[in-house]
């Protein structure tokens, strides 16, 4: 029973990584860049895993573990690596295919991606939290799906960004999806006050309902031309000089 929930917890993501795959069902080009930005996010998680190790060697080498306390020393993971670097590294991943895109990239395209490099990085660390969590666990958070309503976020506000240049857009694509999950993080762990905790789980429920109405809301703007156009137009052919 308890391999079954955890292979259920999987399902949401990957539909969702289908549901945004088919948005450009008869395009293969854009297929493939879905396939590879997933992957990219897949492995994009590994050094972060890696990065969290070292420093938690480093802060009870230098003893400032054991100096600074537990709640300092898990609002540190919380907010510098599992938010900041872990929301920083999934921003670039999805941008990069988003530059490689350039000239026909959309504002959904944006959000796609992003969220796609998301639910990437999302089954990565699953896999790792299946020794770590229980199967309860895994189901919530399956079924909250933080990092891709994180990504879906970070992927609106970048393409705001985008089509009105506006630099606040920026800042907010990052600042809020921060924000949360260091908030989130930091409630979910043994130093937090109780009040914290019951924000992660406010803030889990909150995420699952964002996501499913995420699909309502990319369903009926993928023939929007305001979402589905490219934004910074497409390479205009040069002309021809006798």
């Amino acid at each position: 029973m308890a391999i079954l929930i955890v292979i259920i917890s999987f399902i949401p993501s990957i539909l969702f990584y289908f549901f945004l795959r088919s948005l450009k069902k008869d395009n293969e080009q854009y297929k493939k860049d879905c396939r590879k930005t997933l992957i990219r996010g897949f492995f994009a998680a590994i050094p972060i895993f890696l990065l969290d190790l070292v420093i938690s060697l480093i802060l009870s080498l230098t003893g400032i573990k054991d100096t600074a306390g537990p709640i300092v020393n898990t609002l540190i993971r919380c907010f510098i690596i599992n938010a900041f670097v872990e929301e920083l590294v999934k921003v670039w991943t999805g941008n990069k295919m988003i530059k490689q895109n350039h000239d026909t990239v959309s504002w959904l395209d944006m959000i796609s991606f992003i969220a796609i490099a998301s639910i990437g990085f999302e089954i990565s660390e699953g896999i790792v939290y299946i020794l770590t969590s229980s199967p309860g666990q895994m189901l919530v958070r399956g079924i909250s799906m933080m990092h891709i309503s994180f990504g879906l976020i970070e992927g609106w506000y970048i393409g705001k960004y985008a089509k009105t240049g506006d630099k606040k857009y920026m800042f907010l694509s990052m600042g809020v999806t921060i924000l949360i999950h260091g908030l989130y993080n930091f409630g979910l762990s043994d130093a937090a006050p109780e009040v914290f905790g019951v924000f992660s789980l406010a803030a889990a429920a909150a995420s699952a309902v964002f996501w499913i109405n995420m699909i309502f809301y990319i369903r009926k703007r993928n023939t929007n031309p305001e979402f589905s156009s490219p934004i910074y137009g497409t390479l205009q052919e040069e002309p021809v000089t006798e």
